[in-house]
């Protein structure tokens, strides 16, 4: 593959916010292969110049083929690609979250959980500074009066 066309793979990673080091960029006998380290997106044509097949896959979604007779008609499909690849990466894993969260909560060290102690004096004047913080950033934000504040210290239990 020329130079100029890597240069324009490259600049395409650029041009939709993603950092080009996270991809790995191979040659090999005519057959170029873009793909995303931390991901299975991947990318792969053949480097014809008269006729460029190829296909690629975004995340855990489809192998869809593709065909371009120009450069200039594969360059806007490696983009398109590529804006799809940041969407997936953007994208979270809702259930996948859940199940982390619920294997932090309940799994390894759930004993202590059972026993329902009550918060250390240490843990309480870090609740209380958290508690603190999270007013301050409450009245500045929201612009609170100072009925509201009292209000919201009251609540919260904070000293007044």
């Amino acid at each position: 593959m020329q130079k100029w066309k890597k240069n324009e793979i490259f600049e395409a990673i650029q041009a939709v916010g993603l950092d080009p080091k996270e991809f790995d960029l191979e040659d090999a006998d005519g057959e170029v292969r873009i793909k995303h380290k931390w991901s299975t997106s991947c990318m792969t044509f053949a480097d014809d110049p008269s006729h460029y097949v190829g296909r690629y896959v975004v995340g855990d979604g489809p192998d869809w083929p593709f065909e371009a007779y120009s450069w200039q008609a594969v360059i806007p499909r490696i983009r398109r690609w590529l804006g799809e690849v940041k969407g997936d990466l953007e994208t979270p894993d809702l259930w996948a979250e859940l199940e982390r969260d619920a294997r932090l909560i309940f799994g390894a060290g759930s004993d202590d959980l059972a026993a329902n102690t009550p918060f250390t004096p240490e843990e309480q004047t870090e609740i209380a500074a958290r508690l603190q913080t999270l007013a301050e950033h409450a009245r500045r934000t929201y612009s609170l009066s100072a009925a509201q504040m009292q209000a919201f210290r009251r609540e919260a239990r904070l000293p007044h």
